[in-house]
This record gives structure tokens, C-alpha cells and sequence, in this order.
């Protein structure tokens, strides 16, 4: 039997953003994909995941049907998607993916690295968001994009992160938490008493970085949800390996 793909409203964005983050839950996808999969990069059938990203968008209301992401690489490079196809930016290596564009779909996909949407009047953007990419600077180099290219004031910014791994599960071996620690990044490490290993709080990490980059902060949602931990909710790499599916977290801006 086919179900509606299960997702959740980004409710911090103001009206005419639309943005929402998808569950594993609903959709028509196969074991080990099941059900609501949303990338077809490490197996799956192209035909199930357009079913499963059609429903989340005809459900939602957006007012396109394509959306445009980027090769997903743990790095830093974010693309602009204006003027382009998402057959072109698809295969195009990098973490970020905005537009100015109305109407246009920017998405990510994740299982347990986080989603980072970013708004502001005029630009939209989705940011892949695991520790590499948040250790070299991809959430202020997003932010700064926005304020440097286009002019945008901080007061304008808001940012939301969907579900990730989180500091409850986010095992790591100590030369991650150096790197963390050599940033400034201290008050984000717990040791939770086992050799050579201890917890890192990456949404934690994320919420800080916007706030330094100049987000305010009764703009900025940050989720509280888990992938590890939510096992009938959400796909989680580390839990499962691969293969296994990918959630997306996608955002518009419509006519005002």
C-alpha cells in the first residue's frame, strides 16, 4: 500500500518561504531504501525517489516540481542556481546550493549529517551541514555569501536545521574533537567516560556559528531530533550503513 511521505514544517521562516524536511516515513521505496527515500545516488530506483519527492512537493504546495541540488561532497563549496538546470547542478560538486530566483526549489539530503536551510527577502539556500564541512566554515561562508553578494542586513537572515545526529549519539575519536577544540569549540565536547572517545554537540556548534556570523537569534530553529536515536523516524548512515535512504530538506520563496 502507498502513503503520503510524513514531513515537517519549518515554521521559523516568514510566510512566502516555503520549507520543509521529510521523514523516512510513507513513500514507496523497497528495504533496504524503506520508504520515504529521497536519493537515488547509492541505489533505489530513480522512479521510486521522483514518487516519494513529488508527494512531499504536491502535499507541501510548492509551485514547482523540480528541485535543485548539488553532489553532496563534505566540503565548502556552495553553488548558485540561478539560470540553471538541476540536470546541471546536480553532478556539480559541492555543499551548498541558493538561489534569488522565485519559485526555485535549493534542497539537501542527509542521514544524520544536518540539513541547514537559509532565508533571507530575496535569496534561498540548503547547506550540507556534516562535521568536515561545519570544522572548515561552510555555515559562515553561507551567511557571509548573503551579506557580502547581496547586500542582505543580519536582522533579514533566518536559519533553521532539521534532524541530525546529535551530541546523544555523535561518537568520535579524539583527533575530531581536536579539531573542534582547536576552533574554540570546547563547550560543544562531552566526555562520556569511554578511551579515546567523546561526544561532539554539532547542532550546538552550528547555532554558534550563526550567531558569531551575525544571524539573530530569535531567527535561527534549531532542531532537537536525532537520526541515530529515531530509528523508525529518520535514516541514519552511522545507525545502518550503507545502503540505506536519504531524508531531503528543501525551501522556496514565493510571490509576497
Amino acid at each position: 500500500m502507498k502513503h503520503s511521505v510524513i514531513f515537517e514544517r519549518f515554521t521559523v521562516f516568514p510566510d512566502f518561504i516555503n520549507a520543509v524536511t521529510t521523514t523516512r516515513l510513507g513513500g514507496v521505496s523497497e528495504k533496504p531504501w524503506d520508504t520515504a527515500n529521497m536519493q537515488y545516488r547509492h541505489g533505489d530506483t530513480k522512479e521510486n525517489v521522483i514518487e516519494n519527492r513529488n508527494r512531499v512537493l504536491d502535499a507541501a504546495m510548492f509551485k514547482s516540481n523540480d528541485i535543485f541540488f548539488v553532489n553532496q561532497i563534505h566540503g565548502t563549496d556552495i553553488v548558485c542556481a540561478d539560470q540553471k538546470t538541476p540536470e546541471e547542478t546536480y553532478n556539480i560538486d559541492a555543499d551548498g546550493i541558493y538561489t534569488t530566483e522565485v519559485n526555485k526549489i535549493c534542497g539537501v539530503y542527509t542521514a544524520d549529517c544536518i540539513p541547514l536551510i537559509l532565508s533571507t527577502p530575496s535569496i534561498v539556500g540548503a547547506f550540507h551541514c556534516g562535521w568536515r564541512s561545519i570544522a572548515k566554515g561552510i555555515v559562515k561562508k553561507a551567511v557571509n555569501i548573503y551579506k557580502n553578494n547581496y547586500g542582505v542586513i543580519s536582522e533579514e537572515i533566518f536559519a533553521a536545521t532539521g534532524a541530525g545526529i546529535s551530541l546523544c549519539c555523535f561518537e568520535t575519536g579524539m583527533e575530531v574533537v581536536e579539531i573542534f577544540e582547536k576552533l574554540g569549540y570546547s563547550a560543544f565536547v562531552q566526555d562520556v567516560g569511554k578511551k579515546e572517545k567523546m561526544h561532539i554537540d554539532l547542532q550546538g556548534i552550528i547555532q554558534n556559528q550563526l550567531v558569531e556570523a551575525g544571524v539573530v537569534p530569535k531567527n535561527i530553529s534549531i532542531s532537537d531530533e536525532c537520526t541515530y536515536c529515531g530509528n523508525n523516524k529518520y535514516f541514519s548512515y552511522r545507525r545502518n550503513g550503507w545502503p540505506t535512504g536519504q531524508m531531503m530538506s528543501i525551501i522556496a520563496r514565493e510571490e509576497k
